[in-house]
C-alpha cells in the first residue's frame, strides 16, 4: 500500500494536465505555510491565532484608504509590500483597478489573486459621518453553531473507579462552540463566543450556567480623539512582541519577510483562546501624530495552588501558586479545582509617534497576580519568574529609508534583565528581497503575553542571528531560503547544559500558469539535547547532537473548472547518536469539488504515514470547518482520511459536515492516559451551521 501511494503521489507531482481554472475554496499555500509555522510539540488549538480572513471577505479592506495597521491585519502582506503600497498611493494617487497593484514593487498576479477576496476599490471620499441608524442596523450579523463528536470514547469518559481514582472527565465527549457577532465595516463590532471542550461539563456541576468559556467584546471607532474604544475582551499587539503581543504571529517559515512583526495596537478579541486576551477597557487616543493606548485588564487565570511556610518570618502557612496553565481545559476534578484560582491585574500604556516612514513606540506594562508564584527548584528553572508582580518597559522603532526598513525593540523587566531585537528588511532589486535579524534575550528577562521572534516559546535565555532571502529569478519561479543560528546560554527543560543549534530552509516554487503551482522544500535542523538515563554514558551535562532533515514536494492543480487536485509527499530523518536513527514518511492526495453557481462543495483527502517514532513526526495542515483548523501530528504507521461537505441551504444559511478517521493497523490502542482508546482507530464527526445576513 505504501508503494502504491508513493507511486500515485509521484506521478501527479511529475505530470498533470490543466484544462481550466477553478474557483477553488482551497486555502492558499501562503496561508497554509503561515498556519503550519505555528506547529509545535504540543497539540494545536488554532482557532484563536489565525487572521480572521472570513471577516475580511464580508468587509473587504478599502484599497485606497486602508492604513498600514489595517493592511497588516490580513496577515498575508509583508511589511515591505505594505509600505510599497502606501508609497505608491502617495506618489500616484488612488488605484483605479485592482490589478493596477502589479505596478507596485513586491506585488504580482499570484499575490493579487490571494488577497483579491479581501480587498476592494473605494473612492477617495472619506466616509467619516455614518448615520447612527446605518451603523447599528445595516451591518452584518453572523451566528455560528458547531458540534464535534468523537466516535470512540477514551478512558477519561469512564466513571471513576479504583483504576482511575479522581482522574476522569466530568463532562460529555462533545465539543460545542457558538458565536454571535455584529459588525459594520471596521467601525463597530460586538459579539459573544461560548466554547465547551470535550470532557468539560455543560449546564451541570460547576458549569451550571452553560459554556465553560465565554467571551464578550464591544469595539468601535469614532471621529474624535478617542479613535478606537474596546470594552470587554480585546487584544494588544505592540512593537516586535518583547513587551506585549497577543493573537496571531508568524513563526519561521518560507515566508521569510514576515520575520518582522507588524504591531497593530488595539483590536477586538474574537476567538476561543482562553488565555491570550485582556478583559477590561482600552482606548486609542490620537493627537495628530502622537497616539496613546492606555489599557486596564482584570481576569481570572488557572493555577495550581500550594501552601508553604515563610521560614524567615515564622509566619503561618501562606497560599502560593506552583504553576499556571494556559490550555483552557477544565475536564477533570483537578483541572476544575485549578480553574480561575488566581487573578491577574494588568495595566499600562503604549505611546507611539509615527509618520509615513518613521515609527517610535514606548511600552509600559505592569502585571500583578493575587496569589504569588513559588520559585522552581530544578536547575533550569533558576531564572524562571516568580513572585507577585512584574513591570516591563520597552522601546520599539521602525524606519523606512529608500529600499531599507530598519526595525527593532529593546525591553527590560528588572535591573540587568533585558531583551533586544534588531533587524532590517532590504529590497535589493525587484527580484531580490532580504531580511537580517539579531536577537539577544538575557536568561533573567521575564515576560507575559509576548510573541517575539524566537526559537523558544518565550523571549528568554536566547541569542541568535536570522538571515533570509526571497528571490524571483524568473517570472514563474520563486526561491525562499533562510538560516538561523542560535544558542541558549543557560539550561533548558530536558537540556542539562548550555546549548545551541541551527535551522536551514530552502523552498523553490514554480507556477507555470494560473492553474498550477508546485514547490519543493528542504529543511534541516541541528540541535543539542541531553541523553536519557538509559543512554547516558558520559555523565551529567554531556550533550549529543540531533540532526533533523526533511524534504517536501507539493502540487496544486486545477483539473477542470470545478475540480482541484492537491498532492504532497514528505520525508523526515532524525539522526541522534547514541540513539537510534528515526525516519518518517507521509503522502496524501486531496480533491476539492466546487462548481460555479452550485451550492455544494466537497473536499476529500486520503493520507498514508509511516513514522518510526514521535521525533520523526510530520505535521500536515487539513481543511476544516470555517473558523476551525487542524494540523495533526502524524506518528506511527497508519492511514488518515477525511471528507468535508459544504452546502448552501439558502442565501443566508450554510451547513458544513466533516468526518475524519485515523487507523493504526499494527496497534491495539491509540492515545495515552485519559485519552487512551482501546481500539486501533480514532474517528470524529463535526457539523456546523452559519446564519449570516
Amino acid at each position: 500500500m505504501k508503494n502504491v501511494m508513493l507511486l500515485l503521489c509521484s506521478c501527479f507531482l511529475l505530470c498533470g494536465s490543466v484544462l481550466a481554472q477553478t474557483d477553488s475554496a482551497f486555502i492558499s499555500n501562503e496561508v497554509e505555510t503561515l498556519i503550519e509555522s505555528q506547529a509545535s510539540d504540543a497539540e494545536l488549538k488554532l482557532d484563536p491565532d489565525l487572521p480572521d480572513l472570513q471577516q475580511f471577505r464580508l468587509h473587504p479592506l478599502p484599497l485606497n484608504s486602508a492604513t498600514a495597521e489595517e493592511l497588516s491585519l490580513l496577515g498575508l502582506l509583508t511589511p515591505q509590500q505594505i509600505q510599497a503600497l502606501i508609497t505608491h498611493r502617495e506618489q500616484y494617487g488612488p488605484f483605479l483597478l485592482i490589478y493596477e497593484l502589479q505596478t507596485v514593487p513586491g506585488f504580482n498576479t499570484t499575490l493579487i489573486k490571494i488577497i483579491r477576496p479581501y480587498i476592494k476599490l473605494n473612492s477617495t471620499i472619506n466616509d467619516q459621518h455614518i448615520p447612527l441608524r446605518r451603523l447599528l442596523f445595516n451591518g452584518n450579523w453572523k451566528i455560528i453553531t458547531r458540534i464535534q463528536q468523537p466516535l470512540e470514547l477514551s478512558k477519561g469518559f469512564q466513571l471513576p473507579d479504583s483504576s482511575t481514582g479522581t482522574s476522569y472527565y466530568v463532562g460529555s465527549p462533545q465539543r460545542i462552540y457558538s458565536q454571535f457577532r455584529y459588525s459594520y465595516q471596521n467601525r463597530l463590532s460586538y459579539g459573544w463566543i461560548g466554547d465547551k471542550d470535550a470532557g468539560e461539563a455543560f449546564t451541570k456541576g460547576k458549569q451550571i450556567k452553560g459554556f465553560d468559556f465565554n467571551t464578550v467584546h464591544l469595539f468601535f471607532r469614532t471621529n474624535t480623539c478617542f479613535t478606537s474604544v474596546a470594552l470587554g475582551d480585546y487584544e494588544l499587539r505592540f512593537g516586535q512582541g518583547l513587551t506585549l503581543f497577543t493573537g496571531f504571529a508568524a513563526g519561521k517559515s518560507a515566508l521569510v519577510l514576515l520575520a518582522k512583526k507588524s504591531g497593530i495596537g488595539l483590536k477586538p478579541f474574537t476567538s476561543a483562546n482562553e488565555s491570550n486576551y485582556f478583559r477590561g477597557i482600552a482606548t486609542t487616543i490620537t493627537l495628530h501624530r502622537l497616539h496613546f493606548i492606555p489599557f486596564l485588564s482584570l481576569k481570572k487565570t488557572d493555577a495550581t495552588l500550594l501552601t508553604a511556610t515563610d521560614t524567615l518570618s515564622n509566619a503561618d502557612e501562606q497560599l502560593y501558586a506552583g504553576s499556571s496553565t494556559e490550555s483552557g481545559y477544565h475536564r477533570t476534578p483537578t483541572e476544575l479545582q485549578n480553574k480561575g484560582s488566581n487573578r491577574l491585574l494588568q495595566g499600562g500604556c503604549y505611546t507611539y509617534w509615527e509618520t509615513s516612514r518613521l515609527h517610535l513606540g514606548l511600552s509600559l506594562v505592569a502585571h500583578r497576580f493575587a496569589v504569588p508564584f513559588l520559585p522552581g527548584t530544578a536547575p533550569y528553572q533558576r531564572y524562571k519568574w516568580y513572585g507577585q508582580q512584574l513591570l516591563q518597559e520597552g522601546l520599539d522603532y521602525a524606519w523606512v529609508y529608500r529600499n531599507w526598513q530598519c526595525f527593532g525593540e529593546i525591553a527590560a523587566s528588572q535591573p540587568g534583565a533585558f531583551a533586544l531585537l534588531h533587524g532590517v528588511l532590504i529590497h535589493f532589486d525587484p527580484k531580490v528581497d532580504g531580511v537580517l535579524l539579531y536577537r539577544n534575550y538575557s536568561r533573567s528577562y521575564q515576560s507575559l503575553n509576548t510573541k517575539a521572534f524566537a526559537e523558544s516559546s518565550s523571549p528568554q535565555n536566547e541569542e541568535g542571528l536570522f538571515i533570509g532571502l526571497q528571490l524571483k529569478p524568473r517570472p514563474r519561479w520563486q526561491v525562499s531560503t533562510y538560516i538561523d543560528c542560535y544558542r541558549f546560554p543557560w539550561l533548558k527543560y530536558g537540556v542539562d547544559a548550555p546549548s545551541g543549534g541551527q535551522d536551514f530552509l530552502l523552498q523553490v516554487t514554480y507556477a507555470p500558469n494560473k492553474t498550477t503551482e508546485a514547490y519543493v522544500r528542504f529543511t534541516t535542523k541541528l540541535s543539542e539535547a541531553s541523553p536519557s538515563a538509559e543512554t547516558a554514558h558520559t555523565g551529567i551535562g554531556a550533550l549529543y547532537t540531533k540532526h533533523l532533515s526533511g524534504l517536501r514536494l507539493q502540487l496544486t492543480q486545477a483539473v477542470s473548472t470545478y475540480l482541484t487536485f492537491k498532492a504532497r509527499t514528505e520525508l523526515r530523518n532524525v539522526s541522534r547518536l547514541p540513539l537510534a536513527e528515526a525516519k518518517g514518511w507521509a503522502g496524501y492526495c486531496e480533491l476539492h469539488y466546487k462548481q460555479m453557481g452550485k451550492p455544494l462543495q466537497v473536499t476529500a483527502r486520503y493520507l498514508y504515514f509511516n513514522c518510526s517514532d514521535y521525533e520523526a513526526r510530520i505535521y500536515t495542515y487539513e481543511s476544516d470547518l470555517l473558523g476551525s483548523f487542524s494540523i495533526p501530528a502524524l506518528s506511527g504507521t497508519g492511514y488518515r482520511a477525511y471528507l468535508q461537505v459544504q452546502y448552501n441551504l439558502g442565501r443566508h444559511l450554510t451547513l458544513w459536515i466533516r468526518g475524519a478517521t485515523s487507523i493504526y493497523p499494527d496497534q491495539n490502542s491509540t492515545g495515552s492516559g485519559l485519552d487512551l482508546i482501546n481500539r486501533n482507530h480514532k474517528s470524529e464527526l463535526k457539523a456546523q451551521l452559519r446564519l449570516q445576513f
